[in-house]
C-alpha cells in the first residue's frame, strides 16, 4: 500500500508540474502578448483602431480554447496535424504588434512533416517563452529566431535579442527553467550567452536530436 501510494503522488506531481507548464508557457505568455497589443491601442479611437480591438478579442477566444484543450489532453492524449511553418510564422506575426522587431530565418531544408509531433510542441512552447521573455525583459528593439538543420539528424534554434542582456541569476527563474526542462526532455542542448554577432543582448542557443 506504501508502494502505490508513493506511485500514485510521484504521479499527481508530474501531472502538476505539466499542467503548471503549460498554463505558464502557453496561456500566460499569450494573455500577455494580447494585452501588450490591447494596451498600445487604449488611446485609438479610430476605425482601424477598433477593428484591431476586435481582432485581439477574438484572439482571447483563441486562447480560451486552447485552456479547453489542455484540459482535454488531461484526459487524452492526442495528435494535431498542422503546417508547422504556419504556425511560427503566426507566432512571430503576433509578437510583432509590439514595439519590437522580430525577424524569422527558416531553413528551408527543415522536413517538419518529419520531424515528430513532441518535438514541434515543445519547441513551439520554447520559442513562445524565450519571446514573452524578449519581451517583458530585454529592452531590445529588434530579436531573431533562426532555425536551421546543422546536419541531418540535429534542429537547431537561435533566439537572439539587442537587449540589455541577462545575469546569471536570472537564467533560474521560471520561464527559462521551463524551457531547460522541454529541451532535456527532448534530450536536447542549451545555452545562454551574451554578445554574439551585432546580437548583444541575450542569446539562447538549443540543439535537439530529430533521429
Amino acid at each position: 500500500m506504501l508502494e502505490q501510494r508513493k506511485i500514485y503522488e510521484k504521479g499527481r506531481e508530474e501531472a502538476q508540474l505539466k499542467i503548471s507548464r503549460e498554463l505558464h508557457d502557453g496561456i500566460l505568455g499569450q494573455i500577455f502578448g494580447v494585452r501588450l497589443s490591447l494596451d498600445s491601442l487604449n488611446k485609438n479611437i479610430s476605425e482601424e483602431g477598433i477593428k484591431k480591438r476586435e481582432k485581439y478579442i477574438n484572439e482571447i477566444q483563441v486562447i480560451a480554447e486552447e485552456i479547453r484543450q489542455i484540459s482535454h489532453k488531461l484526459n487524452k492524449t492526442h495528435s494535431i496535424k498542422v503546417n508547422f511553418q504556419s504556425v511560427i510564422n503566426g507566432l512571430i506575426e503576433m509578437n510583432n504588434n509590439s514595439n519590437i522587431k522580430f525577424i524569422l530565418e527558416m531553413d528551408a531544408s527543415i522536413k517538419w512533416e518529419k520531424i515528430s509531433e513532441k518535438i514541434k510542441y515543445n519547441l513551439y512552447r520554447i520559442l513562445q517563452e524565450a519571446l514573452t521573455n524578449v519581451q517583458k525583459h530585454s529592452r531590445a528593439i529588434e530579436c531573431k529566431v533562426k532555425l536551421e538543420i546543422d546536419n541531418p539528424k540535429k534542429l537547431t534554434a537561435h533566439i537572439m535579442d539587442n537587449g540589455v542582456g541577462i545575469l546569471k541569476k536570472e537564467i533560474k527563474g521560471i520561464g527559462l527553467k521551463n524551457i531547460r526542462f522541454r529541451v532535456k526532455d527532448l534530450n536536447g542542448k542549451i545555452d545562454f550567452n551574451n554578445n554574439i554577432e551585432k546580437y548583444k543582448g541575450l542569446n539562447i542557443t538549443l540543439q535537439i536530436p530529430i533521429n
